[in-house]
Formats: C-alpha cells, sequence, structure tokens
C-alpha cells in the first residue's frame, strides 16, 4: 500500500485497520488526542501503516498541510515523528528515510 512516496505492508489485523481508519476519522476532525491514542493502540498491535499515521500527527511538515492545518492548530514535535517513523521502518514500512532526514533536529 501507498501512502505517498512511503509503502507499508498489507494491514493483517481487523483490530488495527478498525482503530487506524477510527484515528483518521478523529484527525480529520482536529481531535489529535483521539487520534494519536487510536494510531498508539494500532502501532501497538504492531501496524507500520499506524506507526507512519503516528509520525504525521507529531511532523512539522505535514501538520502545515492545509486539509490539517484547518482543523488544528497543534505544533509539530520532530523527535517524536521521528521516533514514530523509526518504528514504522522497524515494522516493515519504506521509504521514510527521506521524511525522517527532513525532520528538523529538536
Amino acid at each position: 500500500r501507498l501512502l505517498g512516496a512511503i509503502t507499508v505492508p498489507v494491514e493483517t489485523s481487523a483490530e488495527a485497520t478498525r482503530y487506524i481508519a477510527r484515528g483518521r476519522q478523529e484527525k480529520a476532525t482536529g481531535d489529535m488526542n483521539a487520534a494519536r491514542l487510536l494510531f498508539e493502540r494500532a502501532a501497538d498491535l504492531k501496524s507500520p501503516a499506524a506507526a507512519v499515521e503516528m509520525g504525521l500527527t507529531y511532523d512539522p511538515d505535514a501538520l502545515r498541510d492545509p486539509a490539517v492545518a484547518a482543523v488544528t492548530s497543534i505544533r509539530g514535535e520532530p523527535g517524536q515523528a521521528r521516533q514514530w517513523y523509526q518504528r514504522a521502518e522497524a515494522l516493515g514500512a519504506k521509504g521514510l528515510a527521506t521524511r525522517i532526514q527532513a525532520l528538523p533536529a529538536n
């Protein structure tokens, strides 16, 4: 599956898939705390897609996306984004190196 230039293995856990879908709904409404809770639950089930989604909720560049910025004013946390992207890589996601390198230092 492709998320921009990021590829993640096909999700095998129905439970993780549900958490990710609900997390995306919460993110779309601007409730990042709820979205993060749901993405973290899915990541705990070893979901690389959920770990990428968690990274995106902390990534300053992703948070500047007009669709996200329109519903939340949350600030990026590059260190957290980096940790989540690295976890996603450990779980099998590919194509995150450029995004990790683009993150500002803390």
